[in-house]
């Protein structure tokens, strides 16, 4: 009924088509949203948010060779790296790479901690991951999605403790404490006004 009340609506274009997609997502009506992400595409086809938007729900609704030849077409087109996070750990993970996959996916988490589609591959992906070090920085991303912040600032701790030249440890350290630092600057600050 929604999909045919904006269908001849001139205000319903760009953007809109997208957020419209986006609502429907969110109250499980995948088949609509998945119509609207499409209707964006048609006015754009290089829509960076409706190619993400489709490509991730096609992917879920188990689709994954379409979802990812999708995701595919949204990184030729977003250049940052920062944005390209989980749709890499997703590349890696069907490419048999879970450590990979689960690091990557831990970066992702640490920025983005209440992206629930990115939780949920999280939770799948480190029970499967067979590393270690890679299901441990992913536990550390969910300490902090879920807000435990301390917990995963000290398990993080210990990774690099544990493996001082570790690359891939120390950025997500860096990237955690970052994140850490951010979320309790307002808790700090009547601390050190204190003194």
């Amino acid at each position: 009924m929604v999909e045919a009340m904006v269908h001849e609506d001139f205000h319903h274009t760009g953007s809109r088509i997208g957020k419209l997609g986006g609502k429907f997502e969110q109250i499980e009506m995948f088949e609509a949203a998945s119509r609207q992400y499409e209707l964006a595409l048609k006015e754009n086809p290089e829509d960076p948010l409706a190619l993400y938007n489709l490509g991730m729900l096609t992917y879920s609704q188990r689709s994954v060779h379409r979802g990812l030849s999708i995701l595919r077409r949204f990184m030729a087109l977003v250049p940052n790296p920062e944005q390209q996070l989980l749709v890499q750990s997703l590349f890696a993970y069907h490419a048999g790479q879970q450590s990979d996959a689960a690091i990557t996916l831990a970066n992702y988490l640490i920025n983005n901690p209440s992206d629930n589609s990115a939780l949920g591959y999280a939770v799948k992906l480190q029970k499967q991951v067979h590393s270690t070090r890679g299901s441990r920085l992913l536990e550390c991303a969910l300490l902090f999605s879920r807000g435990l912040h301390i917990e995963a600032v000290r398990l993080c701790t210990r990774l690099v403790n544990d493996s001082p030249d570790d690359q891939a440890v120390l950025r997500i350290s860096q990237v955690l404490l970052k994140a850490y630092s951010s979320t309790n600057t307002l808790i700090r600050q009547p601390l050190a006004e204190d003194y």
